[in-house]
């Protein structure tokens, strides 16, 4: 434990791996615990992004294969309006899966680095 003097006051700080020494296995189980927390919601994001997705390209097709008793194609500015739309709607659900995909790989690379920190870890994670 280190004490620092920071604006008026003395605190305590822990501080781990200073000294290169091994963290402890309990800090070591929380850290996996937040990190795979951390994937739970990223894989959340992931079926967010995907949803996003598919549910503006089906309304084009359906607004396409209906277009014959519809009268959306009669005006074409409405039409290219409501395509843009549709278009930048699913552009933005791709990028949601893209961000989610990078967060997704950099949590693993994390779990990896701290599966080979501790033998045990790496023994009861399959």
């Amino acid at each position: 434990m280190q004490s620092w003097y920071i604006a008026g006051g003395t605190y305590k700080v822990f501080c781990y791996n200073l000294s290169m020494e091994p963290k402890p296995e309990q800090l070591l189980l929380a850290e996996m615990q937040v990190l795979l927390a951390e994937k739970r919601t990223y894989y959340a994001l992931l079926r967010t992004g995907m949803a996003v997705i598919t549910v503006p390209l089906s309304i084009m097709l359906f607004l396409l294969a209906t277009a014959k008793y519809g009268g959306i194609f009669n005006h074409w500015w409405l039409a290219t309006i409501v395509f843009a739309g549709l278009i930048s709607t699913s552009l933005s659900g791709v990028w949601i899966l893209n961000q989610s995909r990078r967060k997704l790989r950099k949590i693993d690379r994390m779990i990896h680095v701290i599966e080979h920190e501790n033998k045990r870890l790496n023994e009861i994670i399959v």
